[in-house]
């Protein structure tokens, strides 16, 4: 496995709340990143669980339990950036 190259991960995320959610993040294991990216995927994911959910704060802390590697990235029009199934 090459660290640098664009792989598709998926990431298990523990909210501050107990709730667990997975996401998908496409790139390289490089740890600015990475920290970045996720952190961006998690923003979005904490704001469709407040629209399904209007009571959950504005702002929720969460925890990266770990990734999976899933592959490598395919081309972009054959990639959509959606989570898997629970």
């Amino acid at each position: 496995m090459n660290i640098l190259r664009a792989m598709r991960w998926h990431v298990l995320l523990r909210w501050e709340d107990g709730h667990r959610s997975t996401l998908v993040y496409e790139g390289p294991l490089w740890i600015g990143k990475t920290s970045q990216d996720v952190h961006l995927l998690a923003q979005g994911e904490h704001e469709r669980r407040r629209q399904a959910s209007p009571s959950l704060p504005e702002r929720l802390a969460y925890e990266v339990l770990g990734f999976q590697e899933v592959g490598p990235v395919a081309s972009r029009s054959a990639c959509p950036r959606s989570p898997p199934p629970a």
